[in-house]
């Protein structure tokens, strides 16, 4: 699988609310330490 670059340009004129769910790794809280980053993506209705 190749990852490649992309880029979306729009105009949103609508209010919206997304819930999502986060989860730390043990330790994150209070470390100095940089952490990569990692969303999950799926479904849209």
């Amino acid at each position: 699988m190749t990852i490649q670059p992309r880029s979306l340009n729009v105009e949103i004129t609508k209010k919206v609310q997304i819930d999502y769910l986060i989860s730390h790794p043990v330790g994150y809280e209070g470390s100095t330490r940089e952490w990569g980053l990692i969303i999950f993506l799926h479904g849209w209705i």
